[in-house]
């Protein structure tokens, strides 16, 4: 048994060299053979970058469910966050289950764009604030900051107009208990 599975990592480690140097059939061939939850993973993501031609978002979304992986999951989640294949639309609730599953610093950061999206602020800012948290990629890093100072302005803009609204209420009651109320007697 120990053997089989040596094998099916060799297989899978040549399967990514291949898919590296982009030579995705034989990638192809040598996730197949290998049949691990990474290889699945590995022909999901073949398929959902059209990488043996156009881009098959049903095969993928057949490969990442039977991978589970952290990566199949996210992957899961950007086929539903963008209504690709069969689905036609995008269905966020779907996308939210399989970015929150998937816990990779991208599908914090997707999970995040969704919930900023439906003006979720709180849930973005905290999503953001994880995927920094555990991320050493320096683009989506940046990505990260870009999308907090966004939530932070609008949060801050928020803040000013129900500080404004408070300010007029306050106002207001004082107009109405002004100095023609007669005082009361007790």
């Amino acid at each position: 048994m120990a053997q089989n599975d040596t094998r099916k990592e060799l297989f899978f480690k040549i399967a990514l060299s291949y898919s590296n140097e982009g030579n995705s059939l034989k990638a192809k061939e040598y996730f197949e053979k290998s049949g691990t939850p990474d290889a699945l993973c590995g022909l999901g993501t073949l398929y959902y970058f059209g990488k043996l031609g156009k881009p098959d978002y049903n095969k993928a979304k057949e490969y990442f469910e039977k991978s589970g992986t952290p990566n199949a999951l996210f992957g899961l989640g950007g086929i539903y966050h963008y209504g690709y294949g069969e689905l036609g639309k995008p269905d966020y609730n779907k996308a939210i289950k399989y970015y929150k599953k998937s816990g990779i610093p991208d599908a914090l950061y997707q999970l995040g764009n969704i919930y900023h999206f439906q003006d979720n602020l709180q849930e973005a800012k905290e999503c953001f604030e994880k995927c920094l948290g555990i991320c050493n990629m320096p683009d989506l890093v940046g990505q990260c900051k870009s999308a907090l100072c966004n939530i932070y302005n609008k949060l801050i803009k928020i803040n000013d107009e129900n500080n404004i609204r408070l300010k007029r209420k306050k106002d207001s009651l004082n107009l109405n208990f002004g100095s023609n109320t007669k005082k009361m007697k007790v």
